[in-house]
């Protein structure tokens, strides 16, 4: 296949595509490095290149396109399904034999009769920027920002010029426009990440602002810093707020999402939701605009639970027991704050590590946790059916299913999350989600929560987590503050057993190694019997 079609064909993805991508400007280089008549100037009226007196083709190529050029200039209609696609094949075949003129003079003649071939406009713009004919390929590459098939090679082509002539915040639009397309576009994240370290620097000149960078010429309010995260919808930035001089989180639509006003409208409801909210650990919406498809948020700074859970996995000094005590204490505290959630009407739907936030640079030890991404939240109707909606190793059962969701959805993801900080990983992965696999019968997940107390808590703190995962919605625990009280309770317990069991290792480190003088083994055995008999909490 040639590369023209794999660039140009309506599907890309691959290795194929990859490669295909990789090697175009490559491959054209050394044609337009080697010297043939494309040097002469090309002829720039496409009507005198299509009137009879055209060149004499002299190739097959040459021969079936101007069989199709006098077939379609005496017979005007309607082009045909794949027509594109073997008209880029004969044009692929001219570059091929080096005739890059004659292949941009028959694209001009082409585009003439059959401007809705927008495949044929994409190959003559890239061929112009190639041999830096700028005035006529930038032009047209802007004309295809708009074109779904050919948008995503545009605003790469675009980037490429805007970084060579040092526009950086311009370029590095057009190659986050890309990477919100396909994030694995040969060469895109390379020249997106070198630029945002160019950005980065600490020169007030070199930090774009984002409204700066999306109205030109405006004083923007918001200095950008760093990225901090991105999903299919838009990009969260670290910005400075030049009014207030302080830090902000900001959520920023991407280009082509924010042509779509059902995205636009989830984003500013998401921004009310969170600021109607009655409770400081839900994330504070600072301001919107409507206008620039941005709301700027608190930034928090110790990251999400789910980076605390992937830095434990590789090292983590908690002993059972205290993982178990910190879940049930972060248990309650999410339960605290889903309660006043559901007290105002709202199901949050996407309850998951990543959407808990750790207020503050003191760890999971002592930070508080806040509430983010209401993006898919929303009010409670009854008998309402939904699409699809959140994260499916969060999802119980019957929102997988598309039913209507009340606050036991986010009791469920609630249960899930528990499960995963005592396990210190996720509790189940993406394959056992789409298989319905229940979280407390994977491997590992039941035995976590039973391990370093004793029989009769770690049986409360099964039931627990029981209640929350319950496949039945009917049967699942439905009252957050309950649950927050109930898994207080356990975390005191945990707490109080583990604190005996430290003192009495503490008592027999000080009597000493065995074998011990006989008083001294009484003394061991009658304070250890006192500390079994003083009341809890003593």
């Amino acid at each position: 296949m040639s590369f023209w079609r794999r660039i140009f064909g309506k599907l890309r993805g691959g290795d194929d595509a990859n490669q295909a991508a990789e090697a175009t400007t490559t491959q054209r280089q050394r044609l337009l490095d080697s010297p043939d008549e494309s040097d002469a100037p090309a002829p720039s009226d496409p009507l005198a290149l299509c009137s009879p007196e055209a060149p004499r083709a002299s190739s097959a190529a040459e021969r079936r396109l101007e069989t199709i050029i006098a077939d379609r200039r005496d017979a005007p209609r309607a082009a045909s399904p794949g027509l594109e696609a073997d008209l880029l094949q004969l044009i692929d075949s001219l570059i091929h034999e080096g005739q890059l003129r004659r292949a941009r003079e028959y694209l001009l003649r082409l585009l003439h009769l059959l401007p809705q071939l927008s495949g044929l406009s994409l190959a003559l713009a890239e061929m112009d920027y190639d041999q830096r004919r700028l005035e006529q390929a930038l032009p047209r590459l802007e004309s295809l920002l708009s074109e779904p098939r050919h948008a995503l090679r545009a605003n790469f082509l675009l980037g490429d010029h805007h970084r060579r002539e040092a526009n950086l915040a311009r370029a590095l639009r057009h190659f986050e426009e890309v990477l919100a397309r396909d994030f694995s576009y040969p060469r895109a994240r390379a020249r997106a990440e070198a630029i945002r370290d160019q950005l980065d620097r600490p020169i007030a000149a070199a930090a774009p602002t984002i409204i700066g960078d999306r109205e030109l010429g405006a004083s923007g309010r918001y200095v950008l810093q760093r990225e901090l995260g991105r999903g299919g919808g838009g990009t969260v930035y670290l910005a400075t707020d030049g009014n207030l001089g302080r830090s902000v989180a900001i959520k920023i639509l991407h280009p082509h999402v924010a042509r779509l006003a059902s995205a636009r409208t989830h984003l500013f409801c998401e921004a009310r939701i969170a600021a109607s909210l009655p409770h400081p650990q839900i994330v504070a919406i600072y301001d919107l605009d409507e206008r620039l498809n941005l709301v700027a948020m608190e930034y928090c700074r110790g990251g999400t639970l789910a980076d605390v859970l992937t830095a434990e996995r590789v090292s983590s000094p908690l002993s059972p027991a205290l993982r178990l005590e910190r879940a049930l204490w972060r248990l309650a505290e999410m339960s605290d704050i889903l309660d006043a959630v559901h007290h105002a009407g709202i199901v949050h739907r996407d309850i998951k590590p990543a959407n808990w936030l750790l207020r503050g640079d003191r760890g999971l030890e002592r930070a508080p946790l806040v509430l983010s991404d209401f993006g898919i939240a929303h009010a409670q109707l009854e008998g309402e059916t939904e699409e699809l909606a959140g994260t499916r190793t969060y999802m119980p059962p019957e929102q997988r299913r598309g039913a209507a969701p009340d606050a036991t959805v986010d009791l469920y993801a609630t249960g899930v999350v528990f499960v995963d900080l005592v396990c210190g990983r996720a509790a189940l992965t993406p394959d056992q989600a789409l298989q319905g696999a229940p979280v407390l019968e994977v491997s590992g997940n039941r035995e976590a929560l039973r391990r370093g107390v004793s029989v009769e808590l770690a049986d409360a703190v099964e039931q627990l987590a029981g209640d929350l995962l319950c496949a039945d919605p009917a049967r699942r625990a439905a009252d957050a503050a309950r649950v927050g009280t109930h898994a207080r309770e356990l975390a005191r317990a945990c707490a109080d057993a583990y604190s005996r069991d430290q003192l009495a290792a503490e008592l027999e480190r000080r009597a000493g190694p065995e074998p011990r003088p006989a008083e001294v083994e009484r003394w061991l055995e009658q304070a250890l019997l006192a500390l079994a008999k003083a009341p809890s909490g003593a």
